[in-house]
């Protein structure tokens, strides 16, 4: 800026000899006054206009302010007389200030409040004067003496320094920092404009304490910044199993804060595998500075992210997770079923220790559901807080009978303290009875003093039961549990718990000399054999007998431990054979999600020997084995399973362990696999789902509807507005778990009964809430209307688009494309344009399935934005709307930074078939990326869309191509 005001005066002189203006008088002596004339400006405050007569003595004359006047340095108004450009007046102050020493008249810098440098009237004035220095190292040497952060300015002011002078001025930025985080922020901003690398240490120091807002802005920095990406550790996620996390995440740990970057990448990224992965990384890494990014990931559309996340917090040990992980795990515990985000939310709040326990009491509470306690009950004795037993007992006085019980659940996890003891031993005279639960408090507080391994409890335990044979009430059975700690204390307390995964499965291959493997002798310490088969003659029994190490890891498959359970899928993934492969295919359909992806991947490395197996599985009566097969199919690419495929794109059933349909299961099997039999499938199955709906609207829908129990309530449409009253209502009720309840009945009850319905005393009630103050219940009441598809509410459902809540604006609109009305084209267009990158994308694939033309220009805008979701979805949305005018955006996306969306643009141009995009799919032949979960390149990909042209350009540069490939090869 320096030089160029120095330029700008000499042409003014020059321009203003050229006409003989300034009459005689020296510059150098108009150049001095105007250098007092500036420096007394930014010295007194007076910053732009000052007396003639002030400006006159500075200059010495009347005659030189003339001069001045007309060679265009200053300009005059009636009194008063001012510089004619900022520029001029700063580099006249610049001269003057050198001359004088910037030392003596450069202040210390001042900070706001908030930790802001505060700007000083002689900022402009020492940038400018580095453009026109002849010792710029000199010079800021001298200002970073007195003021880091105006010497970074002079840095991103592109002043050209030695590299020793950067680093002395990065130094000192980051040494001179104050513990704050805003602090941290403002001088990143000022690295930043010259050094951003520099900058991303202080940002991450910024994103791991103070207060959240300050830690969730430098997380939003962060994500605008081109973070550095370790591709080994890309692929090395990519390639994660049961078996080798031990090793990754001791990888990831030494790495430490250098991970972060690719992370963070990594948890943004399309493919919901990838930020699972990246979100169960940042836990093992244990980085603070992970918990903004990890706390949005809670609310990812894919559970699975949103699972590994809430895991992640409760590893890290950040107590800012604790309201997020409670609010989770209220929502998740009260839909009525087992849900594994409300588990590992509820393990998340336990490893925060201490300042988790007044929301697990909370979560332990009447307010919330039976779910909700159960696991608490269950996480409580990994509890490490000296507080937890106190807080137990006081709660196993609650005079609601489920708080009471689960608290004494919870106690059999502190039997080795005589007070947990003696509070069970208390609670066998307490008969109440719950219904749920089909037992007494007595029946539970004597299961946990059997299961105590105390004698005092155990003696206590058996004479309550001696006392009981006699009641018409029998004692209740041994649990799972103790049945487990049974088996280990017959076994001469062999193991004292059951042995952990990756420990199990890092036992050695099989050694030389023996018939069996190393680790499957190992599986004594998992599953003991009975005396009786251990004496056993050889060949006695199968390979697969209960007496085999393969036999006894099949039936760990059925202990109540999900351990145990866990450990032998392990073992089994590295058991060549058919009974190996059965016991696996069974083990997709656990209770417990771990257990069931273990069992994915376990088949998964497998290989095509799984196939006929898991083929049968795709039929079989349970929804999880038979969504676990799927998945398994889909990441073997399992050819052979076509059939079986094609034949479940009609079973529209949900999982309980997954958010995903079969059909959707079914149908990115398809997809992955890729045969033109299998995309022309799902392409006919896509163009089912509306006569899907259809026939759902008429009353037809799923076997729960066609039940005769329920058939006098579906066939009576009158009672319909009765029922929808009681929901609302149900929907204000102070219970959470009765509310969120009630939402999910309320969509169900919408999908199934109001489908195409437009009657007012249906449709009113439910416009009516989309204004309340609840946004639960606005976003209730929306994904309600998306089902009833009414076009009357479009309006309403408009003004939702501006709703403060990103959740309820996803909704509104998802429920504008499912209506259908291309007239709402334009206000969706406008949302690509929203804060919140979810909102964006939502909006990006309404506008694709719309299909109206005119949203193209605002998706080829949207396919340019720094959020890579943003951009696949953009790019996946102009190929659903097709024609000549995508042909351009989506080329364009042929050069984007991320592969996977290179590769889609790829993809979407084959599907066009214009040969205007032949030149820029020939560009992508050089290409060599593998885009993260994908097995081809995307050059490869090139080739294929190329061949399908058939012309004589495209063929022949496929041909070259080909004989590159070979060269290499060679």
């Amino acid at each position: 800026m320096g030089a160029l005001a120095c330029r700008l005066v000499e042409v003014l002189w020059a321009r203003a000899q050229s006409k003989d203006i300034p009459g005689g008088i020296p510059f150098e002596s108009v150049r001095r006054g105007l250098e007092t004339l500036a420096f007394d400006m930014a010295q007194s405050g007076r910053r732009v206009y000052l007396p003639i007569g002030l400006a006159e003595a500075h200059l010495h004359s009347a005659e030189a302010l003339r001069v001045a006047v007309n060679a265009g340095l200053l300009d005059r108004d009636n009194g008063s007389v001012r510089f004619h450009h900022q520029l001029v007046q700063d580099y006249f102050a610049a001269r003057e200030m050198e001359r004088l020493g910037v030392e003596a008249h450069l202040p210390p810098p001042r900070y706001d409040a908030n930790g802001a440098r505060m700007a000083t009237a002689w900022d402009r004035a020492v940038i400018a004067l580095m453009g026109c220095t002849h010792n710029p190292n000199g010079l800021i040497r001298r200002v970073l003496q007195i003021d880091a952060e105006l010497a970074a300015s002079c840095l991103a002011s592109g002043i050209a320094v030695h590299e020793d002078i950067r680093a002395e001025v990065i130094i000192a930025l980051t040494n001179q920092v104050a513990l704050n985080g805003r602090s941290l922020i403002y001088a990143a901003r000022s690295l930043m404009s010259f050094e951003p690398e520099a900058a991303l240490p202080l940002l991450f120091n910024a994103m791991r304490s103070g207060e959240w807002s300050t830690r969730h802005e430098a997380a939003l920095i962060v994500r605008t910044m081109h973070l550095p990406v370790r591709r080994s550790l890309v692929r090395a996620l990519d390639q994660r199993t049961p078996l080798n996390s031990l090793a990754i995440a001791a990888r990831i740990r030494k790495i430490g804060e250098a991970a972060l970057p690719t992370l963070l990448v990594l948890l943004r990224h399309p493919h919901w595998y990838a930020r699972r992965s990246a979100a169960w990384a940042l836990g093992e890494l244990g980085d603070r500075a992970a918990m903004p990014d990890l706390i949005e990931a809670l609310g990812d559309h894919r559970s699975e992210v949103g699972a590994e996340a809430a895991e992640a917090i409760g590893l890290i040990g950040d107590a800012q997770g604790l309201e997020a992980l409670y609010m989770l795990a209220r929502l998740q515990t009260g839909l009525g079923r087992r849900s594994r985000l409300g588990k590992a939310a509820v393990s998340g709040l336990v490893h925060l220790g201490d300042a988790a326990l007044p929301y697990l009491v909370k979560l332990m509470g009447v307010e919330s559901s039976p779910e909700a306690r159960r696991l608490v009950g269950y996480f409580w004795r990994e509890i490490d807080s000296e507080d937890a037993l106190p807080t137990l007992l006081e709660l196993s006085y609650h005079e609601d009978l489920e708080v009471r019980a689960a608290a004494l659940e919870a106690l059999g996890a502190f039997t080795e303290d005589m007070r947990a003891v003696k509070r069970l031993i208390e609670a066998l005279k307490e008969m109440d009875f719950l219904k749920r639960l089909k037992r007494r408090i007595s029946d539970i507080a004597a299961e946990k003093l059997e299961e105590s391994g105390v004698n005092s409890a155990e003696r206590a335990a058996q004479r309550w039961r001696a006392g009981q044979r006699d009641q018409k009430r029998p004692a209740i059975s041994s649990s799972a549990t103790h049945v487990k700690d049974r088996l280990k204390r017959d076994t001469d307390e062999k193991i004292a718990a059951p042995a952990p995964v990756l420990a199990l499965a890092a036992v050695g291959a099989s050694s030389s000399g023996n018939s069996e493997p190393d680790f499957l002798r190992e599986t004594d310490a998992l599953v003991p054999a009975s005396p009786a088969s251990k004496g056993a003659p050889a060949g006695a029994a199968s390979s697969a007998s209960a007496a085999s190490p393969i036999g006894r890891l099949i039936a760990a498959l059925d202990n109540a431990d999900e351990q145990v359970r866990l450990s032998a899928i392990q073992l089994l993934a590295k058991t060549p054979g058919d009974a190996a492969i059965t016991a696996l295919v069974k083990a997709l359909g656990d209770f417990e999600a771990v257990v069931a992806d273990a069992a994915v991947e376990a088949l998964t490395a497998h290989g095509a020997a799984v196939v006929p197996a898991v083929r049968g599985a795709v039929r079989d009566e349970s929804l999880n084995r038979r969504a676990g097969a799927l998945e398994v199919l889909c990441r073997i690419q399992a050819v052979a399973a076509l059939p079986e495929l094609i034949a479940v794109l009609d079973d529209t059933r949900r999982p309980w362990l997954g958010d995903r349909r079969i059909c959707d299961l079914a149908a990115a099997a398809l997809e992955r696999i890729g045969t033109h039999e299998a995309l022309r499938a799902v392409e006919l199955w896509r163009a089912k789902q509306t006569a899907t709906v259809a026939v759902a609207a008429n009353g037809e829908h799923e076997d729960v509807e066609k039940s005769p129990e329920n058939a006098s309530k579906r066939d009576d449409p009158a009672r319909y507005p009765e029922i929808l009253a009681e929901m609302l209502a149900a929907l204000r009720s102070d219970d959470w778990g009765v509310r969120e309840e009630t939402a999910k009945d309320l969509r169900e009850f919408a999908r199934i009964k109001l489908r195409g319905a437009s009657d007012p005393a249906l449709i009113d009630p439910l416009t009516a809430v989309l204004t309340d103050p609840d946004w639960v219940l606005r976003w209730s009441v929306v994904e309600a209307l998306a089902w009833v598809g009414d076009p009357s509410v479009v309006t309403k459902l408009l003004a939702r688009l501006e709703d403060e809540n990103w959740m309820v604006r996803v909704a509104a609109i998802r429920a504008l494309q499912e209506i259908g009305d291309r007239g709402a084209a334009a206000r969706i267009g406008e949302m690509l344009e929203d804060k919140n990158a979810t909102v964006r994308e939502a909006a990006a694939e309404a506008l694709g399935r719309l299909g109206d033309q005119a949203a193209i220009p605002s998706l080829t805008l949207a396919a340019l934005q720094h959020d890579p979701l943003v951009r696949f979805a953009a790019v996946e949305a102009l190929l659903r709307i097709g024609g000549d005018a995508v042909v351009v955006p989506i080329s364009n996306a042929l050069n984007d930074e991320e592969a996977i969306i290179r590769l889609r643009a790829v993809q979407a141009l084959d599907e066009l078939r214009d040969p205007r995009a032949i030149p820029d799919l020939i560009k992508r032949l050089e290409d060599e990326a593998v885009p993260q979960w994908q097995e081809l390149r995307v050059c490869d990909v090139a080739a294929d869309a190329l061949k399908h042209f058939e012309t004589a350009e495209a063929l022949s540069a496929v041909e070259e191509w080909k004989k590159r490939q070979n060269h290499a090869d060679l």
